[in-house]
């Protein structure tokens, strides 16, 4: 969809959806292959495959940090 609203000139609405998916790798785990493939081959259409893999890694690597460092240390000192 971000690529689809990028295409028609909205970037706005394109970089509020990004921002939107960054927050949501806080907290759906979107690290997951499936997550990963889909965004790629959406996007993939309109920009070429190089350009959401750097979307890729971004969100990704939020996702990884917030599901195995963050959230293991926040419910560690929840249970002190």
């Amino acid at each position: 969809m971000a690529s689809l609203a990028f295409s028609f000139g909205l970037q706005n609405v394109a970089v509020y959806m990004l921002i939107g998916l960054m927050i949501t790798a806080v907290f759906i785990p979107l690290h997951k292959v499936e997550c990963i493939l889909g965004y790629v081959m959406g996007a993939a259409f309109f920009t070429g495959p190089v350009i959401p893999f750097i979307g890729v890694a971004l969100f990704s690597t939020v996702s990884v940090l917030s599901h195995y460092c963050f959230k293991p240390l926040l419910l560690r000192f929840k249970n002190v």
